[in-house]
């Protein structure tokens, strides 16, 4: 089974995100981003699942979709 680590800049996109939803409604910024991350986790079971980005291809970089958001990640063997 991975492990899912975010970088730094992606967990700063995860802190904007919340930044802008939470000017409306800081309870449902909370839950976005909780589900968003939620929606990660099967990536640490089925690390294949995401499609490969055509843009990244020869980079190894897949993609999952959440809602309107792309979540581009890589799988890193033996960390």
């Amino acid at each position: 089974m991975g492990k899912i680590r975010w970088t730094e800049k992606a967990s700063n996109n995860l802190l904007s995100i919340y930044e802008y939803i939470s000017k409306d409604s800081p309870t449902y910024a909370a839950r976005f981003v909780k589900s968003l991350i939620k929606a990660t986790s099967k990536l640490e079971v089925m690390s294949l699942c995401g499609r490969i980005v055509p843009e990244f291809e020869k980079y190894g970089f897949r993609e999952v979709i959440f809602q309107d958001y792309r979540i581009v990640y890589r799988i890193k063997e033996g960390k």
